[in-house]
């Protein structure tokens, strides 16, 4: 006797869940445009052509690489207040690519005061299956900023504080992981 009541209220509460993730769809994708990481298709290819033209290259991925490599050693992150590569600690990034869909990160510290040695560490991403969106936050107060892992969303690369500077290279890394992925 309760048969109809029943599937009214389930068919409602099903109706709520789907319109709730249709919201939270929508926040997503405005938080992505917000940073600018969100892409139509015509945005995209535009972009992905600006960045094959400026480093004269058939192939997308390798022009990508390129590009993101010139921002890596444009915004090399100086520790302290006073910046000076030879007495400031540094940080130092660049990106290669292994196979058809891995990206690797080599890292390469050096201290003050440590006679010229470094530090070298690598991390390798297999970009099938990440979401591509590769995010970053910056603080004035470490004068900094942060390009966070896609899977973990741990800290993944530390570059100046440069708004603009951290926005183009996560932009140009989500176009690389995407590129990858195809």
């Amino acid at each position: 006797e309760h048969y109809d009541d029943a599937l009214r209220l389930l068919t409602q509460i099903e109706e709520q869940l789907d319109s709730r993730r249709d919201v939270a769809a929508i926040r997503e994708k405005q938080d992505l445009k917000a940073i600018g990481l969100e892409f139509s298709d015509g945005e995209g290819k535009a972009y992905d052509d600006k960045v094959r033209k400026l480093f004269l290259s058939a192939n997308l991925q390798d022009a990508l690489v390129l590009h993101i490599n010139s921002l890596l050693k444009s915004y090399v992150y100086l520790e302290g207040k006073v910046k000076n590569p030879e007495l400031s600690a540094r940080e130092n990034y660049s990106l290669s690519r292994a196979g058809d869909t891995d990206i690797v990160v080599s890292r390469t510290q050096v201290s003050p005061g440590s006679g010229g040695q470094a530090q070298l560490s690598t991390d390798r991403l297999n970009t099938l299956g990440v979401n591509p969106f590769v995010t970053y936050r910056c603080s004035k107060a470490v004068d900094s900023c942060v390009i966070r892992h896609p899977v973990s969303g741990d800290d993944w690369m530390r570059i100046a504080y440069d708004e603009a500077g951290a926005k183009e290279l996560s932009t140009a890394l989500t176009r690389l992981i995407k590129a990858l992925q195809r």
